[in-house]
């Protein structure tokens, strides 16, 4: 017997890939309580495919099932073996979106810009390549591997924005970082480890990452689900939501208000603020140059904005004596760099937008709303300068 677990939300979204003839005997709607009990009654012969998007949910329905001695060779994953047809670098996904032909602008930069600007609200096609921890070395790899690897998408280039995250920018190597390992999982670019062979807070190797991420990301699929899935879907690119090729969170994720607690918790002082790596620093100023430069050499005419991210208000009265002293040698290097090399620096750090705290999700990442406004904004500045 085959079974459906899904929800009501899910279960459009699954119509849209049944194959002609796929039946279930039973379906059961996981909201619904006098429903779910039914999971119960599944047996080790029968199938039973798990159709739900949120993580949390379809992993509680798989440890019941396995509880109940359900094979693994009869559990599918619809969304783990569907996300296998999405590619899992950031940089791939969004050039990779059938809604796209092509590309006029791109953003670069960390979680501030991913969650701060919305691409489908830009008047020209942007692609917002900006992924969590992303420093000024995957910026520029990242560039540089969208340039040559979909040329015709983005074959007439009019801007890219570069989010320069606070004024320790320069300061930080997301390879050296405690958080290299995630910025790998939420789609940064995994083809170059920079300098994680030096990274003291793993003992993994680079290809033990890889390895690892594609795990995670197959971990409840076996030869005999994939088939199963492939007898009952069709992976159809025209059914596709917009929003899985996004490079921001649903509006739903990003709803959440800034609270005092909020405030209270934050990490007024990171180790890249407190601690100076001139290494890195040298090293940052010669990607931050490359990137520029190679924008220019590849997009003759283009228009670059380079900014300082908006953040709270009440946040950055707390950090400017910690992230404040880094202001003079940030701004320094700007400035040298544009003795050469043309582009447009905005410290939006104070932005009148800061003092809004119903914008604001945490004290540096907009909300959904914040998002609206703030993309707003800087599409106006930038339809006014194309």
């Amino acid at each position: 017997m085959r079974y459906l677990i899904t929800t009501a939300n899910d279960s459009i979204n699954v119509s849209k890939f049944m194959k002609d003839g796929t039946e279930f005997e039973i379906v059961i709607f996981w909201e619904n309580s006098e429903e779910a009990v039914e999971v119960d009654n599944i047996r080790p012969e029968d199938t039973a495919v798990i159709a739900i998007k949120d993580g949390h949910t379809g992993e509680l329905v798989f440890r019941v099932l396995k509880q109940n001695g359900i094979p693994d060779d009869h559990i599918v994953d619809f969304y783990m073996i569907f996300d296998l047809y999405i590619p899992a670098m950031t940089a791939d996904r969004v050039m990779v979106n059938p809604f796209y032909r092509e590309y006029n602008g791109i953003i670069l930069g960390l979680s501030h810009a991913e969650v701060g600007f919305l691409s489908d609200n830009f008047s020209m096609p942007t692609a917002n390549l900006a992924v969590s921890s992303q420093d000024l070395f995957y910026n520029y790899m990242s560039l540089k591997y969208v340039t040559e690897k979909y040329p015709e998408k983005l074959k007439d280039v009019k801007y890219i924005i570069i989010d320069m995250y606070k004024y320790n920018y320069f300061n930080f190597d997301t390879s050296l970082s405690k958080m290299a390992i995630m910025y790998y999982s939420w789609g940064g670019f995994n083809k170059d480890p920079h300098n994680y062979g030096n990274n003291k807070n793993f003992k993994n190797s680079f290809e033990d990452v890889q390895e690892y991420l594609f795990a995670l990301r197959t971990k409840r699929i076996t030869q005999r689900t994939m088939e199963i899935w492939d007898e009952m879907f069709s992976f159809n690119v025209d059914s596709i939501n917009k929003e899985t090729f996004s490079a921001y969170y649903k509006s739903c994720d990003r709803s959440g208000v800034l609270t005092d607690a909020d405030i209270e918790k934050y990490n007024y002082a990171p180790s890249n603020v407190a601690v100076r790596h001139e290494d890195t620093i040298n090293e940052n100023k010669k990607w931050f140059r490359e990137i520029i430069s190679y924008a220019k050499e590849t997009f003759p005419g283009v228009k670059i904005y380079v900014i300082q991210m908006p953040m709270y208000e009440g946040g950055w009265i707390r950090s400017e004596k910690t992230y404040g002293l880094w202001k003079k040698d940030f701004e320094d290097i700007i400035r040298n760099t544009q003795k050469d090399l043309e582009f447009e620096y905005a410290d939006m750090t104070c932005h009148p937008i800061s003092r809004e705290r119903n914008c604001w999700q945490d004290i540096e990442h907009l909300n959904y709303y914040g998002s609206i406004r703030f993309t707003s904004e800087i599409n106006s500045k930038i339809s006014i300068n194309s």
